[in-house]
């Protein structure tokens, strides 16, 4: 069996783009209606808006392993799990909702200002997740 990693982006091209951040040790955000900022590994990228939540810890060898993400013009909601069964959801009810699944092995995305003079906010999240992909018979 091959492993694939693929990424997947959701939300609208708009705003300063933040780098790739792989090795996801820990996770938080920053949300009220729309994720202001995602925090990963300590280094917040988006806005200080918004209410923020509890760290969820990665041990080494566990990972998130599914993901529920509403956007539109920007990301609304993120819903998390991880392998070992850590939970948290944030954000409105806004947005589709796409569902990821499979082993994420790092976030990227942009950061803007909504509907141009409104709160910093991540308005488009790009995922990167490892999956397995059956070799054909």
């Amino acid at each position: 069996m091959a492993v694939l990693e693929r990424s997947f982006t959701l939300g609208r091209n708009m705003g300063t783009p933040f780098p790739l951040v792989r090795n996801i040790r820990s996770i938080a955000f920053r949300s009220g209606s729309f994720i202001d900022s995602i925090i990963i590994n300590g280094m917040q990228f988006g806005g200080g808006g918004g209410q923020l939540s509890k760290t969820i810890e990665i041990d080494p060898g566990d990972y998130i392993s599914r993901l529920i993400i509403n956007s539109g013009d920007v990301v609304d909601y993120i819903s998390l799990e991880t392998n070992d069964g850590q939970r948290m959801s944030v954000g409105g009810n806004g947005g589709r909702s796409s569902v990821l699944e499979g082993k994420v092995t790092g976030f990227s995305g942009m950061t803007g200002y909504f509907q141009g003079g409104g709160p910093l906010v991540i308005c488009r999240l790009t995922v990167w997740i490892e999956t397995a992909q059956h070799e054909p018979k």
